[in-house]
């Protein structure tokens, strides 16, 4: 058929032939695109006080016999808690890994978390807040985990539909990091504006839409402390030489791409763990760092 024929079809036809013709991640891209293009251009965001790092500093970090003996104790921590969905995926294993290790290894005092879910990840970086605080990197940690459910409702009942036999704060509690972590319910853009705390290290893990990672880079630009970290979960590139872990969740990286086009000045550093129990090749991560441009 022509594409003039296919205009003068009803939209209806014209959605389910796009289905039938353009694989769906494809499709996701397209629609993560046009979502992206209504918002006007951020100014004024600024990427330098970000930390610089390099991903020969990232291969030392995940090498650490230090750190690999701590997150050998934290998982047994962990594992006494119960069989939560998040915390018994092989493949949430190594963002855990990776969480932890940077959270001690930059000292950090505080964390920002967008997205708690089952307050996997909240629980790993709450417990290397601890450690920090054992060792004497910081005075009074504290971790924000921000999602716009009440993950702790018991209607909701988030965690019991997921399998997970506690709810996130029973979990946190579990795991001794109750003092440590504070449970926010709101959308994370909202959050992010009226917010005046600035943290360590920040952990974006929210919505996936484009759109909105879009609107969170320039608030997480101005909370992150001097030297602080910016990590960010589900980063896909849909284009260039490095292959996506997930061809289905574009957004987070068509949101940095338009960043970056648009003269924000930070990198975008790709974590890998240099080794990984049973396995001869490099274990890339599903998450990046954003640093300072050098």
């Amino acid at each position: 058929m022509e594409a003039k024929g296919v205009l003068s079809l009803p939209s209806r036809v014209v959605g389910r032939i796009r289905r039938m013709v353009v694989p769906e991640h494809k499709r996701r891209a397209a629609d993560q695109i046009r979502g992206l293009g209504r918002l006007p251009k951020v100014s004024g965001a600024d990427g330098s006080r970000l930390r610089e790092i390099t991903a020969s500093d990232i291969t030392q970090i995940m090498a650490s016999p230090e750190l690999k003996a701590e997150f050998a104790k934290v998982e047994d921590i962990v594992a006494a808690t119960g069989n939560i969905p998040g915390l018994s995926a092989s493949s949430k294993r190594p963002t855990q890994y990776g969480l932890y290790f940077l959270v001690r290894a930059f000292s950090a005092g505080s964390v920002l978390e967008i997205g708690t879910n089952l307050g996997c990840s909240a629980g790993f970086m709450g417990l290397a807040l601890s450690r920090n605080q054992e060792l004497g990197h910081c005075e009074t940690p504290r971790l924000v985990t921000v999602d716009m459910l009440d993950v702790n409702d018991e209607d909701i009942n988030l965690w019991g539909r997921a399998g997970s036999p506690i709810s996130p704060a029973q979990f946190i509690d579990e795991v001794e990091c109750n003092n440590v972590v504070e449970f926010v319910t709101a959308p994370s853009v909202d959050y992010l504006k009226s917010c005046t705390e600035k943290f360590d290290f920040i952990f974006l893990d929210g919505s996936h839409d484009a759109w909105v990672v879009y609107q969170e880079l320039p608030e997480v630009l101005r909370l992150v402390n001097d030297g602080g970290v910016i990590a960010m979960h589900d980063y896909n590139p849909i284009y260039g030489d490095l292959e996506p872990v997930d061809r289905r969740i574009p957004g987070p990286f068509l949101a940095v791409r338009r960043f970056l086009q648009e003269g924000t000045k930070f990198r975008v550093l790709h974590t890998v763990i240099p080794f990984w129990p049973s396995e001869e090749a490099p274990r890339p991560m599903n998450l990046v760092l954003l640093t300072k441009d050098i």
